[in-house]
This record gives C-alpha cells, sequence and structure tokens, in this order.
C-alpha cells in the first residue's frame, strides 16, 4: 500500500521496532533503485533478516544500521567523559516533527 501511495517507494524509511517482520516491510517500502532503510537500535536477542540477497541487488536498496545516533564512541568518549567530569551537561533535549497518516 506505501509502494502505491508513495508512486513507487518512500526515499528513507527508520525501522525502530525491534521486530524483524517489520523491518522487512519497512525494507520493501523503499524505492527501487534508491531508497534506505535505518535500522535504529538493535534487539537484545537479534536473529537474522528475513530478506533475500537478490532483493538487496535487484532493486538496489540500502539498509544501514544506528546504535547509539552516529555517536564515535573510540574517538568522542574521552572527550565527553572529560567534560561530564568538569560538570558540563552533554545530553540536551531534541524536538521532532513528526507527521503521522494514516493508512487504510
Amino acid at each position: 500500500r506505501i509502494r502505491k501511495v508513495t508512486d513507487g517507494g518512500v526515499d528513507y524509511d527508520f525501522e525502530c521496532t525491534e521486530n524483524v517482520d517489520v523491518l522487512r516491510d519497512a525494507f520493501l517500502c523503499a524505492g527501487y533503485g534508491w531508497g534506505l532503510t535505518v535500522i535504529l537500535g538493535i534487539h537484545a536477542s537479534p536473529s537474522l533478516l528475513p530478506i533475500h540477497p537478490m532483493e538487496l541487488f535487484d532493486g538496489g536498496r540500502s539498509i544501514i544500521g544506528s546504535i547509539f545516533g552516529g555517536f564515535k564512541g573510540k574517538s568522542q568518549l574521552p572527550y565527553f567523559a572529560t567534560q561530564c567530569g568538569n560538570g558540563v551537561r552533554i545530553i540536551t533535549t531534541c524536538h521532532f516533527l513528526l507527521h503521522n497518516e494514516i493508512m487504510h
């Protein structure tokens, strides 16, 4: 249904449910040749993705993952540890504008 409404699929989709069936649906909603699925987080007991290799090669879609939102532990952790020790507030509040559309 999403592929039909979006005339071929979405440019980007984000999956954060930790459910491999939902991940597959999100991947299949990505547009042929350009769609990107971003997996946010990882399940405590990860399982294999139910995606056939030809679905990756044939359609030109991509999957990437993001754990900790792009935080680079090796290069950034020492800086953040120093800042925290100096009493600097590291975590800030972010506001996101979300658009929800109910698909029938």
